[in-house]
């Protein structure tokens, strides 16, 4: 509590920020006060290591790093069951190589939903009670109703690691790096300049009834 006001919530800075400016310049102005969709307490600024392990997380120390470069685009609404028709081959893996490999699939597609504000794949593959996911969807949709929009692509994943966690899935961790972009509105005119940013993201994929999905994930 500062000054006697609760901190603002999750679901306000990622709104607040994905309209006047980047999702990832929230995460990385935040030092406090966020937490994790089924948490109640937030996460300490103070730690030198890692965040505050999600629910079911477990102390194993497997890791893997993985990438993906390759997009696609989905005609699929996002009412739609998820499946792994639309995910690179090796994200329909269950695996750790897998849940990594899926996990960077659903943030290149994050990047590209900010750009042209399709979110329908990542609503598809995001689990319906990831609070996150969610909060951050509707900020990219309210961001292309007042007609705004990346004129790039402005998130990318680099040096993703999954190690498992008790209840079977993975908790993937990674870097989420953007570059300086611009908004701009429908004629092209930049209406916001972007400084380029980056943050550490720790996501709960889970193995769901044959595919992946993203259950939850924080902002360190």
């Amino acid at each position: 509590m500062t000054n006697g006001r609760a901190p603002p919530s999750t679901k306000a800075k990622i709104v607040q920020f994905t309209r006047g400016a980047a999702v990832l310049a929230a995460a990385a102005l935040v030092t406090g006060g966020l937490t994790a969709c089924g948490e109640d307490e937030p996460v300490d600024p103070s730690s030198t290591s890692t965040l505050s392990p999600l629910p079911g997380n477990s102390t194993s120390d497997a890791s893997s790093s993985s990438s993906s470069s390759d997009s696609s685009t989905s005609s699929s609404d996002s009412t739609s069951e998820p499946t792994n028709e639309d995910v690179p081959a090796l994200a329909t893996e269950q695996s750790k190589a897998g849940a990594v490999a899926f996990t960077t699939y659903w943030f290149e597609e994050s990047g590209q939903a900010v750009q042209d504000g399709d979110t329908a794949w990542i609503d598809k593959h995001a689990d319906k009670s990831c609070a996150p996911c969610s909060d951050f969807i509707e900020g990219v949709e309210m961001e292309h109703e007042d007609g705004l929009r990346a004129d790039r692509d402005p998130i990318s994943v680099k040096d993703a690691s999954g190690t498992k966690r008790d209840d079977g899935g993975y908790r993937v961790e990674f870097t989420m790096v953007s570059p300086a972009y611009s908004k701009v509105d429908k004629a092209g005119k930049v209406v916001h300049k972007i400084d380029p940013v980056s943050a550490t993201v720790v996501t709960d994929t889970q193995w769901a009834d044959g595919h992946w999905v993203l259950k939850d994930w924080i902002l360190k």
